[in-house]
């Protein structure tokens, strides 16, 4: 990356209110990094669901889950939005394959949930110590008052989003191809992909809440690379903006 870049980035991103970290990695060559803060762990609101999506696939992958076996969705399951299971018919019947590409797309909570409970927080737990990311932990499930009420959160680290979205790009984990393919659909678009989206093919998964706002992804093109940004405490709409841009800078200058 080039020194005035680099320079640009890091002062965009140093301007922001709230804890905010940043990863980027070039997929054309090894020494193309640059990291802020990018071990900090966040509380990552629907990014967790990235590493869910990963353990699912290592499940099938093995055998132990297939993507067709059907899952009812209770009224005790619903969720509040994002999503849509939510507002279907009582014990609407989906596909494990329907769940893990709703909570993708369009960042399904009910879905989330679903596989938090087909699978176990600790499964899923142990798939991220496998792959190496250090800093990011399945503590809850999404809307568990009661857990939160007990100081528990979720936690990931910009730096563990962006290995692992470098894992799929170069297809290292089981259903990576799918993974790709399903992060490519992703419906929620005013993030990284905000300024380039229609220019080069984004796969990519955010995640927002109150004070917090992420998005990890990969951008696809002449020169590919990973970008993940994170803020929590943040000025939402401000940092958002500084995602889409840096992308485009990245994209036009890197």
């Amino acid at each position: 990356m080039r020194e005035q870049l680099k320079a640009r980035i890091e002062a965009r991103i140093r301007g922001l209110e709230g804890q905010v970290s940043l990863y980027y990695q070039d997929l054309t060559r090894a020494d193309g990094r640059l990291e802020i803060e990018s071990r900090r762990a966040l509380i990552p609101a629907s990014v967790i669901k990235l590493p869910i999506l990963a353990h699912a696939m290592e499940r099938i992958e093995q055998g132990k889950a297939d993507p067709m076996e059907v899952i009812p969705v209770r009224r005790a399951d619903r969720m509040p939005s994002c999503g849509a299971l939510s507002y279907l018919h009582e014990g609407i019947q989906v596909t494990l394959r329907d769940v893990y590409t709703l909570m993708i797309i369009i960042s399904d909570n009910t879905a989330c949930n679903l596989l938090i409970d087909r699978f176990g927080m600790e499964g899923i737990n142990a798939t991220m110590r496998s792959l190496g990311l250090e800093d990011s932990r399945l503590n809850r499930k999404l809307f568990d008052s009661a857990a939160a009420a007990r100081g528990l959160s979720n936690r990931v680290s910009m730096r563990d989003m962006g290995r692992l979205l470098e894992m799929i790009y170069r297809n290292q984990l089981p259903g990576a191809q799918e993974m790709m393919e399903i992060l490519l659909e992703q419906q929620i678009n005013h993030k990284i992909p905000a300024f380039i989206g229609e220019r080069v093919p984004v796969a990519h998964k955010t995640g927002e809440d109150e004070g917090i706002t992420l998005d990890v992804a990969i951008v696809m093109g002449e020169h590919p690379f990973v970008l993940c940004v994170g803020a929590n405490n943040a000025q939402v709409p401000e940092c958002e903006r500084a995602m889409g841009e840096i992308a485009q800078w990245i994209l036009e200058n890197g």
